[in-house]
């Protein structure tokens, strides 16, 4: 049994596996390539059946202590979601302009779709007799005359209820509240609703232009811009790689079979996440232009190996071989490497941040299978002089070439000025990097001139904030009914309402103080609360109106404030909250305890999830990559070396964002682990080049150069396409994932600089303080390789 398992495991070993792969691989090309072929067809024929969220929900994390109580919370105060209607009529409180509201809130409110509608035409009015007060619909009667129709608007726009949540402050804009369905009862409702919401709008045009803002809104625009940029990445990814590969390579039968490989690797990896029951959303769909990229770094390494030099010494097939056996080793190493990247966003909690990693690690697995499956036994069925050529200082891409010439004699001649300037360059970013912070506003991943922007802000400004924070207080039965308790809400609320980015707060305390007025015949000096619990009972008694279910239970034991903000940050936010927190804390009866909750809430925890989960992958990334290039490597100094060049471009990325204002938010924080799984690639092709040259006690100036102007090329080849990959995504509607893409640019061109300069800088001067010897002189014999 022993030997057995000492005979498998030799079979894993890089001297043995690689040549009986290549041996593989050249000795049945075309039976290899038509089966492989077959496994990429039969996989991406799902691929056009592959589905895209209807939601953002994959966003955020509900398995949470505080998503569990918003569960429970919603069932005992269901209207939470909701948006806004808003039109401007400077004729709004006139006969004509009031009777057109009440028609298109009635032609809202039979929609199947919509759960409520509230406006000025529907909404409840309490007005004050003798000792009591009446409860009927604000607009019972419409009247016509001039001096009635002023005092209408005059009691609209001075309501507590009404002003900023159903009219503006100078009565000429209209709101209209749509409430939904929430939780919705499947991921397309929203879709539905306000597709149906827009029909009954377009038969009203006249009434308009409307804006439209609120939670639902912006949710379904994300999907819809996001289906919008999916099918503009894969055309211009397409594009752009194609024009990159022409420029490197100037050969038509080698860009036709990459850019083939390409459609293979992206085909197979979307019929697989359909297969897995994965769809596309926001994250995911970045996934596409990365996969067709990453899909060209091993096509590269192949194409900037097969060099005419040896088919002189060669059968087509035997140059193949010996190609392969100089790649395969280092292009598996790379395609783990990136995989384990995509593969450590696994371990996130939030499942669109989930299912981009496994889409990831699996088209980097696939990429690696139609690179050696496909792609090069294809290569033989071309005449060898059409797709064999020059490389390295004999390069046909002479541009390419002489670049490499000169970065091969500045770190020869200046390897000590090189370190201390990527020294600096990496404290300065280390230092910078502390200001970096944590933000997540939605409606900052559309930009500013963009139709919903627009909308919102228009929205905000003559109404108030859309984003809701909703607050649990909760006592015992009949706790509400009490004076204290409802002081204690009114006190909460001035406070609350007092704090930057609030417009309004609303709860039951409110509308206690409008039926205390009313029952004094409309007193102003009356607009306090009731001072005695029976005088409470005693309204609710006369009080019939509906109300009271949004803002009480009804057995008063638990009361909902309502808070209006136009401020969509989470650290504005998060800041809210802590303060209602603290006032509650100091000023909050015994028997009260309060709880904040709602979509607000539900954001801010999911940053808080977002900011540990990616920090957990970039640490497992770096860990499993380490390990891996440890093994590959067997060497520890090397594999600590290797580390350098890789984690300098993430410091730097860092340190810019903090310099420009850039936060982490939803895209941004994936630029870290993602990033790593793709910088170390071209660093792994040179060590392992670079291990094998000193093996041989190559001096390390020569070893350097050799491996520098070898594997140049197609580094170069491979930023380049990355970059086009990467510049995809600036092309995105949103602001995030334009973010990504320019960072990750960064990312590649200081990745590229520290693989050329830094680490061969470091090599030169690591090996001269090792040896203590002239870096041309051979180590000593048995001596480890550097």
């Amino acid at each position: 049994m022993a030997a057995l398992v000492r005979k498998i495991l030799r079979a894993f070993r890089a001297d043995v596996a690689v040549p009986v792969l290549a041996d593989f691989i050249t000795a049945r090309p075309r039976t290899l390539a038509a089966a492989t072929l077959a496994i990429g067809l039969l996989l991406a024929a799902g691929a056009a059946g592959i589905r895209a969220r209807h939601t953002v929900d994959d966003f955020f994390i509900d398995d949470t202590d505080n998503g569990r109580f918003l569960t429970a919370f919603r069932e005992r105060f269901p209207n939470g979601e909701f948006f806004v209607v808003a039109y401007d009529d400077p004729a709004l409180f006139t006969a004509d302009g009031l009777n057109r509201l009440k028609t298109l809130t009635r032609g809202l409110a039979d929609l199947p779709e919509v759960k409520e509608v509230k406006s000025l035409a529907n909404v409840t009015d309490i007005r004050g007799e003798e000792d009591a007060f009446i409860v009927r619909p604000f607009l019972h009667e419409v009247p016509t005359d001039p001096a009635g129709l002023a005092r209408l608007r005059a009691r609209a726009t001075g309501h507590r209820l009404y002003e900023k949540q159903f009219v503006s402050p100078d009565g000429v804009t209209a709101a209209i509240v749509v409430f939904v369905q929430d939780p919705p009862p499947d991921e397309g409702y929203r879709r539905r609703t306000l597709a149906a919401v827009k029909g009954v709008l377009d038969r009203h045009r006249s009434m308009g232009p409307f804006d439209l803002a609120g939670w639902t809104v912006t949710n379904v625009s994300v999907v819809e811009y996001m289906m919008k940029d999916f099918q503009r990445y894969i055309p211009l990814t397409f594009l752009l790689v194609g024009v990159v590969s022409w420029f490197v390579f100037r050969n038509p039968r080698l860009i036709g079979l990459a850019l083939a490989n390409v459609a293979l690797t992206l085909g197979a990896t979307l019929g697989l996440s359909r297969a897995a029951g994965f769809s596309l959303n926001v994250i995911s769909s970045i996934a596409v232009p990365l996969i067709m990229s990453l899909a060209l770094t091993d096509t590269v390494h192949v194409f900037t190996h097969l060099d005419r030099r040896l088919l002189a010494r060669h059968t087509p097939a035997g140059a193949l071989n010996a190609a392969l056996r100089e790649i395969l080793r280092p292009s598996f190493v790379t395609s783990l490497n990136t995989a384990l990247g995509f593969f450590s966003l696994t371990f996130s909690r939030t499942p669109a941040i989930r299912e981009f990693g496994w889409m990831g690690a699996a088209g980097m697995g696939l990429e690696f299978l139609f690179t050696f499956g496909f792609l090069a036994p294809a290569v033989l069925f071309f005449r060898p002089e059409r797709v064999f050529r020059a490389v390295g200082t004999e390069s046909d891409n002479r541009l390419v070439a002489g670049f490499l010439v000169w970065v091969n004699r500045a770190v020869q001649r200046f390897p000590g000025r090189i370190l201390f300037l990527g020294a600096v360059a990496f404290g300065l970013s280390a230092w910078s990097a502390r200001g970096l912070t944590v933000e997540s506003d939605l409606l900052a991943y559309f930009p500013e001139k963009d139709p919903l922007t627009r909308a919102v802000r228009r929205v905000e400004d003559k109404l108030g904030g859309v984003g809701l924070l909703e607050i649990s207080v909760k006592g015992s039965p009949g706790a509400f009914k009490e004076p204290a308790a409802l002081a204690f809400l009114d006190r909460f609320q001035g406070f609350v309402a007092n704090q930057p980015g609030v417009d309004k707060t609303l709860s039951v305390a409110d509308l206690f103080k409008e039926m205390n007025r009313e029952f004094h015949n409309g007193d102003p000096a009356q607009d306090r609360l009731p001072d005695r619990r029976r005088q409470a009972e005693q309204y609710l008694l006369l009080y019939d109106g509906d109300d009271l279910d949004d803002l009480v239970t009804p057995d008063f034991a638990e009361a909902r404030v309502a808070v209006r903000v136009r401020d969509h940050r989470t650290s504005a936010n998060t800041r809210l909250i802590a303060a209602a927190h603290e006032f509650a804390r100091r000023e909050a009866p015994a028997d009260l305890t309060l709880r904040t909750t709602g979509e607000i809430q539900r954001a801010v925890d999911s940053v808080d999830v977002y900011m540990r989960d990616q920090l957990q992958s970039l640490g497992l990334a770096v860990l499993f990559i380490w390990i891996v290039m440890a093994v590959v490597l067997r060497s520890m100094a090397l594999s600590v070396l290797f580390l350098v060049p890789n984690l300098f471009p993430i410091v730097v990325n860092f340190g810019v964002m903090a310099a420009a204002g850039i936060p982490l938010d939803t895209g941004t924080l994936l630029i870290a682990s993602c990033a790593f799984g793709v910088v170390v690639d071209d660093t792994v092709h040179y060590f392992v080049a670079l291990r094998e040259r000193r093996l041989q006690h190559r001096p390390i100036r020569e070893a350097v150069q050799e491996v520098l102007l070898l594997k140049g090329e197609g580094s170069t080849a491979s930023l380049l396409i990355l970059s086009a990959g990467f510049g995809v995504l600036m092309l995105g509607h949103f602001v995030p994932v334009f973010e990504f893409g320019r960072l990750n640019l960064l990312i590649m061109a200081v990745g590229a600089a520290g693989d050329m300069f830094v680490m061969n800088a470091l090599l030169l001067v690591t090996a001269r303080r090792r040896y203590q010897t002239p870096l041309t002189s051979l180590p000593p014999a048995g001596s480890p390789p550097i």
